[in-house]
């Protein structure tokens, strides 16, 4: 079953949806693409009645979750969401794996008036509760929280209000986690076993870059990290006891020992880049989630040599209109592109675009993860 929300859902999806007829909550957003395909559109009440504790449900983004916190206040899915939807309860929960792990959580105006000399640097300053960058600091000085301070001031007195997804009310202070990102597709089956469908390392700029601009997945990749992350998940599952549910999950490789950052549940990544899977390997992850399928280990094996990104080019400062984004010079610097996205696909971006690169063409990674929007700009 599925629940869709903006920003937007990929063509793949949907073309999934249509073949397979299954269940879709029917809301203002969807219709928008019901013209183009023929969905198994469910109004509120006959979603809410096929609905068992052991139902699976998929949800594309975080707007979904205030209607499940509505109508299925009382399922498994609502309370695991709500779970680790809290950042700082996550760590609470996981504490016992990572017992030197620093963390402090404080109420919105114990942390305004907190001393910045008193904070271990550096380390990251985020809503307890949030989503997205939003509210998100990494602090390397006292400077650096004195400004933060001042930006959640501001974003107050200019009165952006809370939402089920993003809360001032709660902030936490934690470690700053080093070492190589990644950002995992997975999902727990109805043993609590988890199945690892993707693992994506998620490369930045600069020490600083926080962009979702590059994922990358390959079999090397997998081949190098898989193992101890299915170790992490079997064990962070022994606190968290999750079934039937679907994760998507960044973390980083810190002195060899698997940290997390952040669980999304209920869906995997986001913007369509989930689809990278299935670009890259030919394995529909949404039907393996659906399904209870465990891809087999061989289906990655047969792909060694090739790295498969998912690469993002943000707008620019001033929001330029996408009809002057010169699309046919970005897509010419590189040699194989297996799909592309844009803002007429409903995204909040210029383009995505996914590409297959080998050791002779890697450097197209690196000019995707380093070019600006304004190199493109007609």
């Amino acid at each position: 079953m599925f629940i869709l929300q903006k920003p937007m859902v990929s063509p793949f999806m949907l073309r999934y949806l249509e073949e397979t007829q299954a269940p879709v909550l029917h809301n203002a957003f969807i219709e928008r693409y019901a013209d183009k395909y023929k969905l198994n559109l469910l109004d509120d009440e006959a979603f809410r009645e096929q609905v068992t504790p052991d139902t699976r449900i998929y949800i594309n983004s975080e707007d979904c979750i205030e209607w499940i916190y509505t109508n299925l206040a009382d399922m498994p899915i609502a309370k695991t969401i709500r779970q680790l939807k809290d950042k700082a309860e996550m760590r609470r929960k996981l504490k016992s794996l990572f017992p030197d792990y620093y963390f402090e959580e404080y109420g919105r105006e114990e942390l305004l008036g907190l001393d910045e000399n008193k904070l271990p640097y550096p380390c990251v300053l985020k809503p307890s509760i949030g989503f997205f960058s939003c509210d998100v600091f990494m602090l390397e000085s006292p400077e650096d929280f004195i400004s933060a301070k001042q930006q959640i001031r501001d974003a107050i007195e200019r009165g952006e209000k809370d939402t089920t997804v993003v809360s001032r009310e709660k902030y936490l202070i934690e470690e700053m986690i080093k070492g190589t990102e990644y950002a995992v597709d997975m999902y727990f089956d109805a043993a609590g076993e988890p199945v690892i469908l993707s693992i994506m390392e998620h490369r930045f700029s600069s020490p600083t870059d926080v962009r979702d601009r590059l994922y990358i997945t390959s079999p090397a990749t997998r081949e190098k990290i898989g193992p101890r992350m299915t170790d992490f998940f079997r064990k962070a599952n022994q606190k968290l006891d999750i079934r039937n549910l679907c994760m998507h999950v960044e973390c980083r490789e810190q002195n060899g020992q698997i940290i997390p950052i952040e669980f999304n549940s209920g869906r995997l990544c986001g913007l369509g880049n989930a689809d990278l899977t299935y670009y890259a390997y030919g394995i529909n992850p949404f039907e393996c989630f659906l399904k209870d399928i465990h891809p087999d280990e061989e289906i990655y094996k047969a792909h060694a040599g090739h790295d498969y990104s998912f690469v993002q080019i943000e707008f620019d400062k001033d929001h330029t209109p996408f009809e002057r984004f010169d699309m046919p010079a970005f897509l010419s610097h590189f040699s194989k592109v297996l799909d592309v996205r844009t803002e007429a696909d409903g995204l909040p971006v210029y383009v995505i675009a996914f590409i297959d690169t080998t050791k002779e063409t890697e450097d197209e990674m690196r000019f995707g993860l380093m070019c600006e929007p304004e190199d493109f700009l007609k």
